[in-house]
Formats: structure tokens, sequence, C-alpha cells
């Protein structure tokens, strides 16, 4: 049975017997070999059995795992004698059985547990101790602000100030990976001497990145033509699924190269601070993330309110005719509209739609509304006040926006509609013996272009016809939608019920007709019956 020989730097070897498939090792407490060491990560690599022996894999770890000195991008097979290295552990490879295996042994169905013992070293002096307990004390006090940080911003600065304390740098900065492809910026910096970096060294930042490890090097040109010793650590996000670790910036710290200040525990230091920040940070930004969301929806809740304000109370009431509307919104808000009033004797009706979707979509359709209400009850004609309309829309809507409308006048006592279709889903005319007539008359979409002329359509409702106005939701979707025959159909159906009967047929037809796009975009429907 293969074993592996595990020692570190600080104390004596133990042998484990590789009687499984397969060894996790890391500092997860799901790992079958669980080292308490702040360099290593979560689940850190793996040695397991194939047809061609043991393989080491490493299972993109921040600090890298190594054979024989040689970092690894992914697996190896494994020979006699050889060393693999994880941060500050070696497991040496042995093929052969081990000669005794009763100090320390597992299989596959049992588990490692921590390695503490191996932590202790024998013969430490008492610089070593003293040492050992200042780096405690500021991992403990760092720790404290830390977790305590509530803000990003609070966070980054503590993290900073505690960083400069501790270790003999001059200057030292936060950056985050930002734009497409990503890119380190500075979002923090604190000088202990001089100005702060503004910039981190180009090749420092891609080392760093493409071996996702910290670093420690001795002599790295600085933008002030001076030469510097350099710490630099990713920010390292680690999620509770499979590929959710990630990079997401970097620590840096720099100091005069001449003497060389840092030493290798200073960047295990650097190292354990900067993974517990990420942490944090990690935690504010979700907070704060969750706390961005629920004060959008208050916003959406009370946008749909708003929204829900503009579109008519109630209906006119007006003798011999009945008379409804309904909208359905696929999200908080919608960008349909649709509105009625009595002027003059005249029952003055529209029905629009603003290209989009979401909060964008539905200011525009109040902007809209008010153009509409501002002009429609003036003494022109159709066509011009729908010119008008056009150009207020031009004055209020983005190049890339547009509106479609259809305005209509009605004469109640002779039943004459006058209308202007621009471009928009062509109302249904159902007459009382169930023919289908589409109301297409009038032009092309409001608030695209200037100086653009609408035509006039004219209809004549007789007693028991039917006007259906409707939304481009509820005819146009991958696959078909209401057309002007099912419009006909519901309505015959419903007899000579009232408007608001003729409106739940519609929508229960546009749902069945719709399927599983009903949701994609609003349904507006708006009746006109003559009794």
């Amino acid at each position: 049975m293969a074993h592996v020989k595990l020692s570190s730097s600080e104390g004596s070897a133990e042998i484990l017997p590789l009687g499984g498939e397969r060894l996790l090792i890391g500092r997860s407490r799901d790992c079958d070999l669980v080292l308490p060491d702040v360099l290593l990560s979560r689940r850190h690599a793996e040695l397991y059995r194939t047809a061609r022996g043991w393989l080491v894999r490493d299972l993109g770890s921040m600090n890298g795992t190594r054979v024989n000195g040689e970092r690894i991008e992914s697996e190896r097979v494994l020979f006699d004698g050889d060393v693999v290295a994880v941060a500050g552990w070696r497991l040496a490879y042995f093929e052969a059985e081990a000669e005794k295996d009763d100090a320390f042994r597992t299989d596959h169905e049992a588990r490692i547990h921590d390695i503490t013992s191996l932590a202790t070293k024998s013969g430490l002096d008492l610089g070593d101790l003293t040492r050992q307990g200042r780096l405690l004390g500021v991992l403990t006090r760092a720790a404290g602000a830390i977790v305590t940080s509530t803000s990003a911003d609070g966070l980054l600065d503590t993290l900073l100030t505690h960083l400069l304390d501790a270790i003999p740098a001059q200057r030292a900065a936060v950056a985050l990976l930002e734009n497409d492809p990503p890119v380190p910026m500075v979002v923090a910096a604190r000088p202990g001497e001089g100005a702060a970096p503004a910039t981190i060294d180009r090749g420092v930042a891609q080392r760093v990145l493409g071996g996702r490890s910290a670093l420690l090097a001795p002599r790295v040109p600085a933008e002030d033509d001076t030469v510097r010793a350099v710490i630099c650590a990713p920010l390292w996000f680690t999620g509770p699924g499979e590929g959710s670790d990630r990079v997401v910036g970097l620590v840096y710290l720099d100091a005069p190269a001449e003497p060389t200040p840092f030493a290798t525990e200073h960047l295990g230091l650097v190292s354990a601070v900067v993974n517990l920040a990420a942490s944090r940070l990690e935690s504010v930004r979700l907070r704060q993330e969750t706390a961005e969301k629920r004060r959008l929806e208050e916003d959406l809740r009370g946008a749909a309110r708003i929204q829900a304000s503009l579109l008519p109370e109630e209906e006119p009431s007006i003798e011999g005719w009945d008379i409804g509307g309904s909208s359905q919104v696929c999200s908080a808000v919608g960008a349909d509209y649709y509105d009625f009033t009595v002027e003059r004797g005249e029952l003055l009706l529209a029905i629009g739609d603003v290209a989009g979707k979401g909060l964008a979509a539905a200011l525009l359709m109040a902007a809209l509304r008010a153009a509409v209400r501002a002009l429609w009850a003036e003494e022109e004609t159709l066509p011009r006040l729908t010119e008008r309309i056009n150009e207020n829309l031009l004055q209020t809507l983005p190049p890339n926006r547009y509106a479609t409308l259809v305005l209509a006048r009605l004469q109640p006592a002779t039943g004459e509609l006058r209308y202007v279709n621009a471009g928009h889903s062509a109302p249904v005319l159902v007459r009382a013996d169930g023919r289908a007539e589409r109301l297409e008359q009038g032009g092309t979409i409001l608030g695209a272009l200037p100086g653009i002329a609408w035509e006039e359509g004219r209809a004549t409702l007789a007693p028991g016809d039917t006007l259906v106005g409707l939304s481009d939701g509820v005819v146009e979707a991958p696959g078909g939608g209401l057309t002007a025959e099912g419009v006909a159909d519901e309505v015959g159906r419903t007899g000579g019920r009232g408007a608001s009967e003729v409106l739940a047929a519609l929508q229960s037809a546009a749902d069945a007709a719709l399927d599983r796009h009903r949701n994609d975009d609003d349904h507006t429907f708006v009746v006109l019956r003559r009794l």
C-alpha cells in the first residue's frame, strides 16, 4: 500500500497510508486531511488513484501546489519519492507500504482530523515566541476591527491601517478588478510616508492574478523611478458552491528596497489578514445588495401605484353604450396606456404603448399620456393633433425609443367613429353578425421622425357592434397571439353581455393563445360596445 509522509517546517513527520481512492487536502472541515494553515485554500488539492497510479491535482488554490518545487497547473502523476508541497506542508509520496503506520492511520471511510500536533516546534527560543506572540496580537486586533466594519470603504481603510501598523511598509493600497477585461483599479490607498500609490505595477499584478497566490518581490521598479520591495496578495472571495471562488482584487504594500524590509512571515501575515478582509468584504457587499434590492422593490411598488393612478378610475357613462378597459403588466410597472373621457358630447378614446419594458418605459408612458391629455380636447382634426403629439414626444423620448397610439373620437348619437392609428396594433371592429374589421388607417409611429403626416380613418358602429382596442403584447408573440378572428369569436361567445364580461373573455383567450409567453409583455384591452 502506497503512503505519504506528512511534515511541516514547524514539527515532526507523520505517516499516512493511502488506503482509499482519494485524499482531499485543505482547511475546510469537509476535507479528508484538514491542515491548520491560513495559506491553504478551503479545498486546496487532492491525491487520487487511477489506472496510471496516484496523481496529485491542484483545485484552483490561491497559493498553489508544488511537486518537487515546481508549481503544477492542474494535475501530475506521482512517482516514488516525489514531494508535494502545499503552503507550509510537505507530503512525500512512497509507493511501498510504510514500515510503521500505527502512529497515524486512515482509510477511505475514516476522516483525518486537524494535524495540529505537527505545528508544534520543539526548542523555540525566546525571540521566536516573542515574534509569534506579536503576530498573533496583530491578527487578533485586525480581525476584531475588520469583522465590525459595516461599510466597504470603512473596511478597506481599516485593513490598510492595520497592515501598515503590522508590516514595515511605507505605502499600501487596495485595487479591485473592474471593466472587461478586468483591470486592477486602486480604490483605497494609505501613505505611511510620501504619496499614496496611484497604480499597481502591471507585472506584479499579473503574477499575483495569474498565479492566484501572494507575492514577495524584493526589487520592483516604481512609478517615481525608485526601486521598492513589494508584498502583494489577492483578495479572494470564497463562496459555498462549486466554482464560486474568485479573485476580485489585490492588496499591495511597498517600501524602499534597500535594506529589504520584508520577511516571509510578513507575507503569511498579509495573506491571513487579506483572506479575513475578503470574506468580510463579501458579507458587506451582499448586505448592501440586499438593502439596495429592498429599496428598489419599494420604489417599484411606489411607481406601480402612481402608474395605476394614471389609468381611468372609472368608465364614462353614455346612454346606449357600454365601455371598459383593463391593463395587465408583465412586471411591476408597464409601458401600455389607455384613456377615455367625454368632451362636448364626444367620447375621446386613446390606447398606446411605449417601446421597451421596465421603469424607463413606464416613465415614458406617463409622458405619452401627458402629451395626449394636453391636446386631445382641442378642436383640431385628429391628424393635426397626432402631429402635435409627435412634436411633443420628439422632445421627450430618447433617440432609441418610440411610441404607438390609436386616437379616436366617437359621436354617441350616430355611432360615427373617427380615428388615427399611429403604428399601433389595429383595433378590431366586430359587427353584430360576427364579421371582424381592422382599423388600420393612420401612419407611422410617434417620437421617431419630425414632419410626418397621418391620415384619418372612419367607421360607424351600429347597434350590436363592438370595438376592441388591444396592445401588441396580445397579438405579437413567438408562436402567435390573439388574431382578429379570435377577438371576434370571443366577443360572439359573450352574447349581449357587458364590456366587463368581454374584457374577461379576451384576457382569458389571450393567455391561452400566448401560452408560456403570456408574461413576456403587457396586455391591454379597451372595449366599446353599442347596445
